[in-house]
């Protein structure tokens, strides 16, 4: 059985002003981060601590490049929840508002644990 979704056009769905506003706070989050990290993350070291834990301490050494997987991951899930909310607006608004949030809400997230970690290799 095929389930058949009623797509908006992109022009209805980004007049929407939760989406809009959640689509632009999203956006100044993470390029704020990507500043960060370029500007605060430690240069000239052959390993960096990407990851720690409460009780074994410091757990993951790498590269310092993949500080920016956080990035990554975050222009993903920025993705593919605007996506979803994209192809569910005309079916239910409220899901749609719930992933564009969540979205929002992750990339706080992410902000905060790129200050963790940049504070962990200072």
């Amino acid at each position: 059985m095929f389930l058949y979704f009623d797509v908006p056009s992109l022009k209805h769905f980004c007049k929407n002003k939760i989406i809009a506003i959640n689509f632009v706070v999203t956006g100044i989050i993470t390029c704020g981060n990507l500043l960060f990290l370029y500007f605060k993350s430690p240069r000239g070291e052959d390993q960096t601590s990407l990851h720690y834990n409460v009780f074994f301490g410091i757990d993951f050494l790498d590269d310092p490049i993949k500080i920016f997987n956080i990035i990554l991951f975050s222009i993903f899930i920025v993705f593919i929840n605007f996506l979803l909310a994209y192809i569910l607006y005309s079916k239910e608004r409220l899901i749609s508002y719930f992933l564009v949030n969540m979205a929002t809400i992750i990339t706080i997230f992410l902000l905060a644990h790129s200050f963790l970690i940049i504070k962990i290799n200072s």
